[in-house]
């Protein structure tokens, strides 16, 4: 049986839950758990992969992601990001765990060039002054981009999987 679990009703979702309590599903009662781009949201995220591990049965399978490079979202309740390093200490309790970079130099600069429009738009620059830098990162960036690998220090966020 498939389960969807939301903070907030939407269509297709069986269980409304808070991912800061218990969650209303019984221990070791789940084979498969997925869950992206929500343990930024957890301010207490020890307790939201301890709430994950309990729900799993033995040899279940965890698959998920977060964000490192990405901007504040679902404001107020955006509160951190991970590196693999803390990925893995918080993973401690469970096995086969893999956890892989996610980078995309197109979207990283994608986001740099965001906001160098947004903050050049505001600046002191001329009109010309200002023209002549969007040109230039328009020019030069696909030209970075041909020759842009994923960079492990550079992240844009994590997958992961783990088995319990």
């Amino acid at each position: 049986k498939l389960e969807s679990t939301e903070m907030n009703y939407r269509k297709l979702v069986s269980i409304v839950a808070d991912f800061t309590k218990t969650l209303p599903i019984p221990n070791e009662s789940t084979d498969i758990v997925f869950v992206s781009n929500v343990l930024e949201h957890c301010p207490t995220p020890e307790f939201t992969i301890s709430e994950c591990y309990r729900i799993l049965r033995k040899g279940g399978l965890w698959l998920g992601s977060v964000p490192f490079i990405a901007g504040i979202h679902q404001k107020p309740r955006d509160y951190l990001r991970y590196t693999e390093f803390m990925l893995q200490k918080l993973f401690k309790n469970f096995s086969d765990i893999e956890i892989k970079l996610v980078s995309r130099p197109q979207v990283i600069y994608k986001n740099f060039a965001k906001q160098l429009y947004k903050n050049v738009s505001k600046s002191n620059l001329t009109f010309w002054d200002k023209l002549k830098l969007k040109l230039w990162w328009k020019i030069h960036c696909p030209k970075v981009l041909e020759k842009a690998t994923p960079e492990p220090d550079w992240p844009e966020g994590y997958m992961f999987s783990v088995k319990k």
